[in-house]
């Protein structure tokens, strides 16, 4: 019986946390292939190379946990930068830079509000919603700044280019870990936190339990627009420069971490642990491509492959899991 019973909680304990398993073969097969794959130095530039997706994964991650989805998220981080990289050069250039880089959450917030009211209150589908707001944002972009912006002050790209002072620690790393930290505590360890997963297991059972519903999708939707901007700022710190459709190809790749990462397709769970672990996927395959000489476009036709590999995953790691638990003794 005992035996048995440890027996299952290993394998739980690598079924919820299958996502470590993968990358751990990862880095060896890159490591065999390239044996530079192995260096700190690698370890630092998978983790930076990630830095900016990885707020749009962690914004998705959360929305998916609430059982909802969120195709804007893309969208949110590039209307930010824009409307701030206008203001930065041309509509204000007097504002001093610390005063604009806090817009950057505070505007991807506004616009994550509008997708909430819109979802919450007006029961409109998140994919329907969301999609609409892609759109709207990538096109009111290209009317409002058709070209590239250049030469933006140095603070407000310094979050996404810059090191730690005496290190080779890129500051978008720090930010990165700290958010992870920061969101994990928001969901495992506030009564917020316990909200979004209740609704995503059952808006119906969280109403009986007295949870305001309407609210609580609000209120994600706002964390997701937050950690969308963050994103906007990271971005344009590790391209230098504003692009009209910057992270548009991202979107998916947003979806693939958290889902590879554990977060359940029909919501109401997943964890940071797996969510980061799936960040860390994307950028060990980036990297490891890279070294052995692949080029850009093999990366773009994989994205697609991981998406439906990530899908398949996740369904499996579902059924498995629910077989563990309901295995009689």
């Amino acid at each position: 019986m005992i035996l048995r019973l440890s027996g299952r909680r290993l394998a739980l304990f690598v079924v919820e946390n299958l996502i470590w398993f993968i990358n751990l073969g990862l880095i060896i097969f890159f490591g065999i292939m390239n044996f530079t794959f192995f260096s700190t130095s690698t370890l630092m530039m998978i983790l930076y190379s990630v830095s900016a997706l990885g707020f749009l994964v962690y914004a998705e991650g959360i929305a998916l946990i609430s059982g909802h989805m969120d195709l804007s998220v893309g969208g949110i981080a590039a209307f930010t930068s824009v409307i701030i990289g206008k203001l930065a050069l041309e509509w204000s250039p007097q504002i001093p830079s610390l005063i604009l880089i806090p817009l950057y959450p505070i505007i991807g917030g506004l616009l994550g509000i509008v997708n909430g009211y819109c979802i919450g209150k007006l029961r409109v589908n998140s994919f329907l919603q969301t999609l609409s707001a892609y759109l709207v944002l990538y096109g009111v972009n290209v009317i409002i700044s058709p070209g590239t912006l250049h030469r933006l002050p140095e603070l407000i790209v310094a979050a996404g280019s810059s090191t730690i002072p005496s290190t080779q620690l890129p500051l978008a790393v720090v930010i990165l870990i700290l958010g992870a930290v920061i969101i994990h505590i928001i969901l495992a360890k506030t009564r917020f936190g316990r909200r979004i997963y209740a609704i995503g297991g059952s808006q119906e059972a969280s109403r009986a339990c007295g949870i305001n519903v309407e609210k609580t999708i609000v209120a994600t939707f706002a964390c997701v627009g937050v950690l969308s901007g963050i994103a906007g700022l990271l971005y344009t710190g590790y391209q230098l420069c504003v692009t009209t459709y910057m992270a548009r190809d991202d979107v998916f790749r947003a979806f693939t971490g958290p889902i590879i990462g554990g977060v359940a397709l029909v919501g109401g769970r997943g964890s940071m642990v797996g969510i980061f672990g799936g960040i860390t996927m994307i950028g060990i395959i980036d990297i490891g491509l890279t070294l052995l000489g692949y080029p850009a476009s093999w990366r773009t036709a994989l994205n697609g492959v991981i998406l439906g590999a990530a899908i398949f995953v996740n369904t499996t790691r579902e059924k498995i899991r629910w077989r563990l638990l309901t295995k009689a003794d």
